[in-house]
């Protein structure tokens, strides 16, 4: 249970960590440019526009085996880092990409899915790479993807104008709208646990469920529960969904009680404003405008750490990432 700091004077490349990628033996680190720390030989390497980026701000990172991904904030596309050869490849509208805001990506296998605000962009990597566009006219309920989350042989795709679920084995999409079990059609946030996905909507206007089994919806939109809180992350494992809220603390949803649990500083969490959350088996690492919360979903207990009580570098955290007994930790501070 001891901290290590890592900022510019010893090895980070900027202080300013948005994200976080584990990529086996390696560790990318996303903000003002791209750090990369090796922990077997404890070396680093940072990229920057003079090394290949297309951007200097890295706001996602995803690693696939062949290739390191990122997306670059103001409107740069996507960045493709090459493990074996070493090179960055850059993509925008010229390169295949459809858009060049990124609004989310993810690794499947040989497919790199990549959300943009024009359409959604598939690129496969092997055995030979090539790049697919897809869009309303293919079954995308509308062409601004936000996010999106794997499930298995499902994809779902979340957009300002409802949800869109493609079956990978059948090459078939299903859209969800208002008209049809959606409480509000513009969704920014989607978690899958088990049976259940659960859609948060933009401007704290509600969430809901959705179960796969059932084909049943509930919604979430009284002031008792999370139903009218501004949710700035969720993470979930098969029985409980956990939500992390920006001035009402943590909110805990167990699946076979069906009830929820508010979280607060009176029960031991650091701060109110929580950022982000990452979970380790048991445990659930809270990030907050105020320090690190790690919380012992078993017993209940919470130990926290800031920059006056251990060696956490800067309170305003803004990444967590775990590696087996390691725990990443991004902050403004390094």
């Amino acid at each position: 249970n001891t901290w290590e700091t890592y900022n510019t004077e010893n090895g980070l490349g900027t202080n300013s960590i948005s994200s976080i990628n584990i990529d086996g033996n390696k560790v990318w680190f996303g903000g003002d440019g791209l750090s990369v720390l090796d922990k077997q030989t404890n070396n680093w390497t940072y990229f920057s526009t003079a090394d290949g980026l297309a951007g200097s701000s890295i706001s996602k990172i995803k690693s696939s085996a062949n290739c390191v991904w990122v997306v670059y904030s103001n409107y740069q596309g996507i960045g493709q880092y090459d493990k074996s050869s070493n090179v960055w490849k850059n993509y925008s509208r010229a390169e295949g990409l459809v858009g060049n805001w990124g609004r989310d990506i993810e690794i499947d296998n040989n497919y790199v899915w990549i959300g943009t605000d024009e359409a959604l962009n598939r690129y496969q990597e092997a055995p030979e790479s090539y790049w697919k566009t897809i869009t309303r006219a293919d079954g995308l309920i509308d062409n601004r993807v936000k996010t999106l989350a794997i499930d298995g042989n499902y994809i779902w795709f979340a957009t300002q104008n409802g949800v869109s679920i493609y079956d990978k084995i059948n090459n078939t999409w299903q859209p969800f709208t208002t008209e049809n079990g959606l409480l509000y059609n513009d969704i920014d946030k989607i978690v899958i646990s088990g049976n259940q996905v659960w859609f948060n909507y933009s401007m704290k206007t509600g969430t809901s469920r959705y179960d796969k089994i059932t084909k049943e919806w509930k919604h979430f939109i009284g002031t008792d529960d999370i139903g009218n809180k501004w949710i700035t992350s969720m993470v979930a494992d098969d029985n409980e969904i956990w939500f992390g809220t920006y001035g009402y603390g943590v909110f805990c949803y167990n699946k076979l009680l069906d009830i929820f649990k508010n979280y607060t500083t009176v029960d031991g969490l650091i701060n109110m404003n929580v950022r982000t959350m990452a979970m380790n088996g048991d445990e659930l690492w809270i990030g907050t405008s105020g320090g690190v919360s790690r919380c012992n979903k078993i017993n209940n207990s919470w130990i926290n750490y800031t920059a006056s009580n251990s060696n956490l570098y800067d309170d305003f955290i803004m990444s967590i990432a775990i590696d087996g007994d390691d725990v990443f930790v991004g902050s403004e501070g390094g």
